[in-house]
């Protein structure tokens, strides 16, 4: 992981920002989409939505391999490693939160 990308903002950066926020936006949206196709309710599609952001593995091995055979750049690369380092400490959090708040109310 390259941190030399954090020395500067210019437009790497931006897009590694975007790159980050924009798939976990999609894991959200397409994990809320499938809670919603096996008839889930709002808030238990969320759930299941909020779970899948945790989810990726395949995404880190294809990272790397697309890395060492030098398709991905070390902005792409940084960016998923951000991404799972994100997602890994703000997706339980997340989880939590719709949890706890469909308890207090039921």
């Amino acid at each position: 992981m390259d941190f030399g990308l954090f020395k500067e903002f210019n437009a790497s950066n931006i897009f590694m920002v975007l790159l980050v926020l924009g798939l976990i936006f999609s894991k959200l949206i397409s994990g809320f989409v499938a809670g919603k196709l096996v008839r889930l309710n709002n808030k238990e599609s969320m759930i299941f939505g909020s779970i899948s952001i945790v989810q990726l593995t395949t995404t880190l091995a294809v990272t790397f391999a697309a890395a060492s055979l030098g398709i991905f750049d070390n902005v792409i690369v940084t960016s998923i490693i951000l991404l799972s380092i994100i997602t890994t400490l703000v997706g339980p959090v997340v989880v939590s939160y719709i949890v706890g708040g469909s308890s207090k109310q039921g």
